[in-house]
């Protein structure tokens, strides 16, 4: 069975062994054919990898690294004279799919265990630290799919903090929203979030501090001052005037970002190439 870890660092096993590759390209051209289900032309792949040679010489290279490919991972690769194709017949275990299917399958039956789960999967950002040389497209590709992949699981968090509060579960809806904060740490509506959640359980002081930190980092990563909303909740708490009711959540839905996340948070890095669907 092959077994397929993109979020985070790279890992990629067969029969439980890490599997050795004699480029970084065959990774590249793995990492490609698996989350792009579904025969692809030799040439746009060839492009995609070897951009800057003739067509010719860019498809020879895609012979090689196919042919060391398959020495790797036998029959998970397809190939024809045109196509070129990743086997999704042969059993196999990929977490971005497990990932991005499972967020998106728990918002519509509203199973928080599943989501959880789902968002369990997201070790960091889509092939953290890999790069390829001298592959600018590739590079765009992993950038576009990176940024996609990071807000589902920021709204994934955001989304599945708030249904915990709603439950009037605190506990878990804080260390969801500190995983939140880990990721995002400059998220307003996150530490409102957890000035609230701080509230209700109690805490009145950390929630008071959690303003503080909130003022700090906003500062220091982007130049403003919190909200109104913010520094009326942060007075809320202080005069003893915050009830512990619960909160609405905010209906924010996952995959989207609202207008304060659009405001505050570093602009998205822009689609140079055609979007590529994970199913």
């Amino acid at each position: 069975k092959l077994r397929l870890n993109l979020l985070g660092i790279p890992e990629v096993y067969l029969d439980d062994q890490p599997i050795p590759f004699k480029t970084r390209k065959s990774h590249a051209l793995l990492f490609y054919l698996v989350c792009n289900p579904g025969p692809q032309p030799r040439d746009v792949v060839a492009e995609l990898l070897w951009p800057d040679m003739p067509t010719r010489q860019s498809l020879k290279n895609l012979r090689d690294g196919l042919t060391q490919l398959r020495a790797a991972v036998g029959d998970y690769i397809t190939a024809s004279i045109q196509r070129v194709e990743f086997n999704c017949q042969l059993p196999y275990e990929f977490d971005v799919e497990l990932f991005s299917s499972g967020v998106t399958q728990a918002q519509a039956t509203l199973d928080l265990a599943k989501l959880q789960g789902a968002l369990n999967l997201y070790r960091g950002d889509f092939l953290l630290g890999f790069h390829v040389q001298n592959a600018q497209p590739f590079d765009e590709w992993v950038l576009q799919q990176r940024e996609e992949l990071y807000i589902q699981a920021i709204s994934g968090l955001e989304w599945l903090a708030e249904q915990y509060c709603h439950q009037h579960e605190y506990n878990i809806a804080l260390t969801v929203n500190r995983r939140l904060l880990k990721l995002e740490p400059w998220r307003e509506s996150a530490h409102r979030l957890q000035m609230q959640l701080l509230a209700f359980s109690g805490h009145n002081s950390d929630a008071l501090a959690q303003y503080k930190i909130c003022q700090r980092v906003l500062l220091e990563e982007l130049d403003v001052q919190p909200t109104a909303e913010t520094v009326a909740l942060y007075e809320q708490i202080r005069g003893g005037e915050f009830a512990p009711h619960m909160v609405e959540p905010q209906g924010v839905k996952l995959n989207q970002r609202s207008e304060e996340q659009t405001l505050h948070a570093p602009a998205p890095i822009p689609a140079t190439t055609p979007a590529v669907a994970l199913h």
